[in-house]
């Protein structure tokens, strides 16, 4: 007892080790510790991020700079795609490649379109079929402008109001070319300047068409091939009544609506005084002042744009 009594003296004496938390998952798998004072901050300088968890700060620096990256390649013969998280190669493989695909198909009754992402679907439903939507309305003074999405938006706010740009610069000796998105840049340098090309190839046999955008495949191989088409239907009438026509995207449909129903169009008049023509294209206006007045440029503007909506 005495002998015991002593151990235990000694160890309520010695310093105690810092205590570090750990959490255990459902699965049995132990995830790094926390910090105890939420103290890990990112190094890079200007770079404001910090997080409570080790393994969070280490997928920043992957991910953000570039530190200690891991990269997870393409194993489709020819594929020269590759990626910093495996998440985002069976992501490509299924987009891309048809690999592992899921579809979500369209629930609307006569619509074949189907999608490899959910929300891709929820898009579909409402700016094809006007189902949940939801409207997002620019607040700036006499803007009229909405969208379906936020994402668009703010894409509107950039472009059209100059609000919550971020310039990306080229970095290429002599380009001025600027973009107000990193992936526009990206684009730029890919498509201008061949840097960082990832090449996509159509998978169908004997055709050699390849594309510096994987969107680009997926047009081709909807309108060459007739793979994976996302028809556009007419919205015009009720269901007793309404047009039939399809199309392969949504510009030929607004075109269609247009120019069949007098549906969104957006007047475009001549800017010679006197003249009494306007447009409901762009090209339609170019070829009337090339025909009816060469002497001037075609010089439509924003301000001289008048909106006919026809239901």
């Amino acid at each position: 007892m005495d002998r015991l009594a002593a151990l235990l003296s000694v160890a309520a004496s010695a310093p105690r080790l810092k205590e570090t938390k750990m959490i255990v998952k459902a699965s049995g798998n132990v995830t790094p510790p926390l910090s105890s004072n939420n103290n890990f901050t990112c190094d890079v300088p200007g770079c404001k991020y910090s997080t409570p968890r080790s393994d969070s700060m280490k997928t920043h620096n992957a991910l953000k700079h570039g530190v200690n990256v891991t990269w997870y390649k393409c194993d489709v013969e020819n594929c020269t795609h590759k990626a910093k998280q495996l998440s985002d190669i069976n992501r490509h493989k299924a987009h891309v490649h048809d690999i592992g695909a899921r579809w979500f198909p369209c629930s609307e009754e006569g619509c074949e379109y189907s999608s490899k992402n959910p929300g891709n679907l929820r898009n579909h439903m409402a700016n094809v079929h006007f189902i949940n939507v939801v409207w997002h309305h620019c607040q700036q003074e006499g803007c009229v402008f909405k969208a379906k999405s936020s994402g668009h938006l703010k894409s509107h706010l950039a472009n059209k109001h100059l609000i919550g740009v971020k310039w990306h610069s080229c970095d290429r000796p002599g380009c001025t070319h600027r973009a107000k998105s990193a992936g526009d840049l990206r684009k730029h340098r890919a498509n201008i300047h061949n840097i960082d090309v990832v090449w996509h190839f159509c998978p169908e046999k004997g055709c050699d068409y390849k594309a510096k955008e994987a969107g680009q495949i997926s047009k081709h191989k909807a309108h060459v091939h007739n793979i994976n088409v996302k028809w556009h239907y007419c919205l015009s009438g009720t269901n007793s009544s309404r047009c039939k026509f399809k199309a392969k995207s949504a510009g030929h449909i607004r075109n269609h609506m247009q120019n069949k129903h007098g549906i969104g169009v957006v007047f475009q008049p001549c800017s010679v005084v006197g003249c009494d023509y306007k447009a409901k294209q762009p090209c339609e206006l170019s070829r009337h002042m090339k025909r009816n007045h060469p002497e001037l440029p075609p010089s439509p503007t924003s301000d001289n744009l008048t909106t006919t909506t026809t239901t």
